[in-house]
């Protein structure tokens, strides 16, 4: 349970891991601000640790002064003039902290890893940021330029660090590791050819016809959904279509901005860190995780926060998709798939659709005689869903779920299973997930087939446990028990379903309480004839 809510939580962050640090001041585990204001006192702060022939604890402490203002997203600035002395001062920084994570030893850069990230991420760099002709030909000041130029040689620079750093990536220490795989992520739209480089090593020949089928056409399926989407969601004039100019960067900042010694770059595909990646091991997981935070982030910044991601059209994202399908039907969920693995299936939730290839994926290998293989199903399964409900909209789960998945799975386990833990576990998860259901949904697992199908055989189960969990299932989830209260002629004596039942408020249900009121109405026969049973058998 810690695990897990330890990964929500760096999802809801949406930004790095907690730092890890081992020299200079101890750090602070305090949210960084999304914006700052720039000054010369930020000015000053950020220059003081660049300055040359300090001593090792001195820059570390001016380092540690500085990360609160070159970690936050982006500064805020008076006029042209404070914009461009700002990008000049995060330059040279950037510049700085490439030459000093270079030279020193991993175990002592280990915030100067993330802070350069943080700064190679930063919103001053947005393409957005310049205005581009149709020919892709910048149309802004000189100084706007040749800061975007450097940029772009500082970006190449961090690249090859990054690739250097992955020769021994399986010695190093983890944040190294998310150092590469945030470089990788980042570069994966900024550089030419990096894309295509990382599908190929992902998803070679020998793989790509090995894969289920079946799998592959709900990923095909998938993709055209998201084409449609694309288009609904198209802006006129955006050369890049559904996609924010700001992600898919690399002809603006390739193409579009003058030469320079570094304007020739192309990925290297014989790079150590590809080898790495080609493993799917950790690298490969990290970096579809921060993958899946730059998407997410730069459509947020570029759209708005509730703006839907068409993650499939997306250049190289579904074959990404299908290498982690992949890897989560080959591997023992049981025993094969470390923490690192399971958060990584987390993220890859930011997509809605997912979560029901997921579901498939997972409870088709799980043996239901197995109590070990169905509980950690089960909790893991919860787990995804608790995620998906964090981060995705009422709206957006009725329109992307089918529920139907879920009855399959409890049918699967109710059905097949003669172990009561197991029938336990399967009505605890309907209990915890049973929010994702609303309108007809929510109408079909409690009529057409919790009730219809189950209600005698779990109303008047053996094992108390069981009949009381049923129960709960029906009181407190299939009726929202608030509303049965508010509808009840008398709640001094508890809660009384006529009311609520037959609608005879005389107000106009809205859809969820016409939803409850027909929930509770199917509920009071059910009951009723258990009832009848009774007494008759009472009579006899």
């Amino acid at each position: 349970a810690a695990a897990s809510s330890a990964g929500e939580a760096t999802i809801d962050a949406v930004v790095s891991p907690s730092r890890s640090y081992t020299g200079g001041a101890p750090q602070s585990s305090a949210k960084q601000p999304l914006a700052m204001p720039w000054s010369s006192l930020v000015a000053k702060r950020i220059a003081a640790f660049l300055e040359l022939g300090l001593e090792k604890d001195r820059r570390h402490y001016l380092f540690e002064k500085a990360s609160v203002a070159l970690l936050c997203q982006t500064f805020v600035y008076a006029n042209d003039d404070a914009r461009a002395a700002g990008k000049r001062v995060l330059l040279d920084a950037w510049e700085f902290m490439l030459s000093w994570a270079s030279s020193e030893p991993e175990h002592e850069c280990v915030f100067v890893f993330e802070v350069l990230v943080a700064v190679m991420r930063r919103r001053e760099w947005f393409v957005s940021e310049l205005a581009f002709s149709k020919s892709m030909k910048p149309q802004v000041a000189k100084w706007e330029i040749a800061a975007a130029v450097r940029m772009r040689d500082l970006l190449v620079d961090t690249v090859e660090l990054a690739s250097a750093k992955g020769e021994n990536l399986e010695f190093a220490p983890l944040p190294v590791a998310h150092f590469c795989a945030r470089v990788l992520a980042t570069a994966y739209f900024s550089v030419p050819n990096t894309f295509g480089i990382v599908v190929d090593a992902l998803l070679p020949q020998s793989l790509a016809g090995s894969l289920d089928q079946t799998l592959v056409a709900e990923v095909q399926a998938l993709t055209e959904s998201d084409k449609r989407l694309a288009q609904r969601l198209a802006q006129s004039g955006d050369a890049a279509g559904a996609m924010p100019r700001n992600l898919v960067a690399y002809p603006y900042l390739f193409r579009g901005l003058p030469a320079s010694p570094r304007s020739d770059y192309c990925f290297d595909p014989a790079s150590p860190l590809i080898a790495e990646l080609a493993k799917r091991q950790l690298l490969f997981c990290l970096f579809l995780k921060e993958l899946m935070i730059h998407i997410r982030f730069v459509f947020r910044v570029s759209r708005s926060p509730q703006s839907v991601v068409p993650f499939c059209v997306l250049p190289g994202f579904p074959s990404v998709l299908l290498v982690a399908l992949h890897e989560m039907g080959v591997r023992d969920f049981v025993r094969e798939q470390p923490s690192w693995f399971v958060e990584c299936t987390r993220y890859l939730l930011l997509n809605p659709y997912v979560l029901r290839l997921f579901l498939n994926t997972l409870f088709v290998r799980t043996n239901v005689h197995s109590r070990e293989s169905v509980i950690v199903a089960l909790d893991r399964a919860i787990a995804w869903f608790r995620v998906f409900m964090r981060h995705h909209s009422q709206e957006t789960i009725a329109n992307t779920f089918d529920p139907t998945v879920v009855h399959a799975v409890v049918a699967g386990i109710i059905d097949h299973s003669e172990h009561f833990v197991l029938v336990c576990r399967a009505l605890h998860f309907v209990y915890t997930i049973l929010p994702v259901f609303s309108g007809t949904a929510r109408m079909q697992l409690f009529a057409d087939f919790l009730l219809k199908r189950y209600f005698c055989a779990l109303f008047c189960h053996w094992n108390i446990t069981v009949r009381g969990l049923f129960q709960h299932l029906l009181l407190y989830r299939g009726v929202r028990f608030e509303l049965a209260v508010r509808y009840a002629p008398d709640a001094r004596g508890g809660p009384m379903w006529s009311a609520f039942t037959t609608g005879s408020s005389g107000e106009i249900p809205d859809a969820e309480t016409a939803v409850d009121m027909v929930i509770a109405s199917k509920i009071d026969a059910y009951i009723g004839l258990v009832a009848d049973q009774a007494r008759g058998a009472e009579v006899a």
